[in-house]
């Protein structure tokens, strides 16, 4: 894995911090995965290169006001609220930016909306590994550039390793966004994360 001349730490901590450039909502379980080390030495691993843990990633970037603009791929995509503690789901306030819309009439591309739907469905689902083994999704109308969604995620059934987690999309109380989402934990106890 590693380079001629580097040793196998560097490397990692290269890669680590490649993934979080592109990701930034990667959790420690899912770089761990990707790594192929233990969540343990991630953590270690964030603190020598001063990477903060997810939460004061999403905090930074709910902060920072960014505006993302089309072909800058390092900017984050999204707009985030943080959950509110105690809260039964995860809720995410994304506005809609230009680098989010393509073609005629300022229109939304559907898949950022999917993109987030899909990481709060298997962030909701609080296990070491988990993987999206279906989707079914509505996409109820376009969205334009300045408009605010709010996604909201929620388990409906377990079974097992097996969780079933909706995720609707509202623009000012009006549903544009509805999906299911088949996670299946492949390690960990699994569970619902809680929003403190």
């Amino acid at each position: 894995m590693a380079k001629p001349g580097v040793s196998a730490k560097a490397s990692r901590q290269l890669a680590l911090s490649r993934y979080l450039e592109n990701n930034p909502l990667l959790t420690d379980e899912e770089l761990a995965g990707f790594l192929r080390v233990s969540v343990q030495t991630v953590r270690l691993d964030r603190g020598e290169l001063s990477i903060p843990e997810l939460r004061e990633r999403l905090k930074k970037m709910a902060t920072a006001g960014a505006s993302p603009t089309a072909g800058t791929a390092r900017e984050p995509v999204f707009t985030f609220v943080l959950p509110e503690p105690g809260a039964q789901c995860l809720p995410v306030q994304t506005v809609i930016t230009p680098a989010m819309v393509t073609g005629h009439g300022g229109l939304n591309c559907t898949d950022y909306l999917f993109v987030l739907a899909n990481r709060l469905a298997l962030n909701l689902v609080n296990t070491g590994i988990s993987i999206t083994r279906a989707a079914k999704v509505s996409f109820k109308r376009p969205l334009k550039v300045g408009e605010k969604t709010i996604t909201k995620a929620m388990v409906n059934q377990q079974k097992g390793n097996k969780f079933m987690v909706r995720v609707m999309a509202t623009v000012r109380d009006e549903l544009v966004f509805e999906g299911k989402f088949l996670i299946f934990a492949l390690s960990g106890e699994g569970g619902v994360v809680s929003c403190e």
